[in-house]
């Protein structure tokens, strides 16, 4: 009887050291600590457990970031205007950049690159997102133009997207076209609603 319980002791001595280094293994702390899952020697013996977990994390959180086009057009002209009436390079700006890229496609980025490094006069001399030289450069015009903002009803053609966004005081209207971009809907290109013509294809008239 003595000799089953020391047995039995030690087998039980064992168990709990091997669990002890599997608990240490790197995965598992991150699962712990974002508290994924709750914590059991259930899950411990399961080896691919954390990175199943893992996985369907980061597709929950990729689907929670993903907008409707219209959400898209409409965060990202209030965010634009704001930087306009505040005077901040969206390209130049590290963190305006960065939000620049959530809502813009990298083609369209490199387009603006382009046209700003061409001599003065030989480039597009209006704005790229309102096709306009009257645009708000102040900080009391931010409100105004937000005010005055609308967006038609949204055309989704499979990956492909348009609306128009007018800015009816202001007298301006934008058909902004938006493409899917690594799963998101960014802005591609923005055109005028009559003549088809838009960044870089045009100058405006002045």
């Amino acid at each position: 009887m003595l000799a089953k319980k020391i047995a039995l002791g030690i087998a039980l001595l064992l168990l709990l050291l091997s669990l002890s280094v599997k608990a240490q293994n790197p995965a598992w702390e991150v699962m712990k600590a974002q508290r994924v899952f709750d914590f059991s020697f259930d899950c411990v013996e399961k080896a691919a457990f954390p990175k199943q977990a893992l996985a369907a994390q980061r597709t929950s959180t990729a689907a929670q970031v993903t907008q409707p086009p219209e959400a898209v057009v409409r965060e990202f002209y209030k965010w634009y205007i704001h930087n306009l009436a505040h005077r901040v390079n969206v390209l130049k700006q590290a963190r305006a950049r960065a939000t620049l890229k959530k809502y813009v496609t990298a083609g369209f980025i490199r387009q603006m690159e382009r046209n700003q490094k061409l001599p003065m006069g030989e480039g597009f001399d209006a704005d790229e997102f309102l096709l306009t030289q009257e645009f708000p450069s102040e900080p009391k015009d931010e409100a105004r133009w937000i005010r005055a903002m609308s967006i038609s009803k949204v055309e989704v053609n499979g990956d492909a997207a348009r609306a128009i966004v007018s800015f009816e005081k202001e007298e301006v209207r934008v058909t902004v076209n938006l493409t899917k971009e690594a799963g998101l809907w960014k802005i591609s290109k923005v055109v005028d609603p009559e003549s088809g013509e838009g960044f870089p294809e045009r100058k405006p008239q002045k």
